[in-house]
């Protein structure tokens, strides 16, 4: 219950002289009217105090070095185990996708052994999930790929003809109707002309009346093939070749001249004439070619369509194996010959002939 006493600072010049005049002082009270001061001077304690503030330093020092030890062992142990765990850890879904060997590290602690069965527990079911994640993209690819084909294929089945390959009707009527829309909304003066050829087989009938309908399959490929390589020639933008029923084809020629349009309607009748071997029997056919022209001899699909094919029977008229311009068929009287025999069936049905 010592208190410390010591001189003024103020009295003395040194720091160590002060310290050796300190005191230990102890008051008590005996009596009410008596208090007893017991003073004893600190430099008989000096040795004693130094060497308690050295047994402290020593102590301290020596639990630095533990704290020092600690450490070190800490970080050999445990940080080094965590950073060979994070080394092996990182990027381990691409490492277990690519099936690439994980070499997984060992500590003595048990605790750091648990946490890397833990992670080997874990990988061994990520290595699942990828598996089973791989074999469910290889089944939707698979599924994709035909959902693909089967789309290509139905897309074919609806613009192409299954027998010769060539566009079909729908095809033709969406191409000739976009061209036309184009065209007619462009604001140019001067529009570009487009040709209708319809083509229409001469004595088709009789050779799948005489041979059979598989010899006129064959024989629609073999001119089509014909008639596609005739096309050929001349710039993919500018032409088109459709087969629009049994024995008839459509051939669009889009921005060229009356001459260039006659070239190519000789070359075809001319490519259609040439005989065609059917399994050994060789057979002769003739085409029938109507042309009418956009936008002199209609504006829109129909209108063009229509005269084509009445240009077409014009042809027919005049012995087939020959083409015909709609703009030049009015001196055949091809309309007023079709009002003529329609109307004559007519007249058949419903008994109005009468005979004299």
């Amino acid at each position: 219950e010592f208190y410390l006493w010591m001189p003024d600072k103020t009295k003395l010049s040194f720091g160590e002289s002060r310290w050796s005049n300190a005191s230990f002082v102890h008051e008590t009270n005996l009596f009410d009217a008596v208090i007893v001061k017991v003073s004893l001077p600190i430099e008989f304690f000096r040795n004693e105090i130094f060497n308690n503030y050295m047994m402290q330093a020593r102590i301290l020092l020596l639990f630095t070095f533990l704290v020092g030890v600690l450490i070190f062992v800490i970080n050999r142990v445990i940080l080094r185990f965590l950073s060979k765990l994070l080394q092996v850890s990182t990027g381990l879904p691409e490492k277990l996708r690519t099936h690439e060997g994980v070499l997984w590290p060992g500590s003595n602690v048990f605790e750091l052994n648990e946490l890397t069965v833990n992670f080997i527990a874990m990988s061994n079911d990520l290595r699942k999930l990828i598996s089973e994640y791989k074999s469910m993209y290889d089944k939707l690819e698979q599924k994709t790929t035909l959902l693909l084909e089967s789309e290509q294929k139905l897309h074919e089945l609806a613009y192409y003809d299954v027998l010769s390959g060539l566009p079909n009707r729908f095809n033709f009527t969406d191409y000739l109707k976009n061209l036309l829309d184009k065209l007619l909304n462009e604001n140019n003066e001067e529009l570009s002309s487009v040709a209708v050829l319809l083509i229409d087989l001469d004595r088709f009938k009789q050779v799948n009346d005489t041979l059979g309908h598989f010899a006129g399959d064959l024989l629609i490929k073999s001119l089509s093939e014909r008639l596609n390589s005739i096309l050929k020639r001349y710039p993919r933008n500018k032409r088109f070749i459709a087969r629009i029923g049994g024995d008839e084809f459509v051939v669009i020629l889009n921005d060229m001249n009356d001459i260039e349009i006659k070239q190519i309607a000789e070359f075809l009748i001319s490519e259609v004439k040439k005989p065609i071997d059917l399994e050994g029997q060789e057979v002769y056919i003739g085409a029938s070619i109507g042309i009418s022209i956009f936008p002199d001899d209609g504006e829109n699909m129909v209108d063009l369509v229509k005269n084509a094919d009445l240009a077409m029977y014009a042809s027919k008229e005049c012995g087939g194996n020959t083409f015909k311009f709609y703009s030049d068929i009015s001196k055949f009287n091809i309309p007023n010959k079709m009002k003529l025999e329609h109307g004559m069936h007519k007249a058949l049905e419903n008994n109005e002939f009468m005979l004299y």
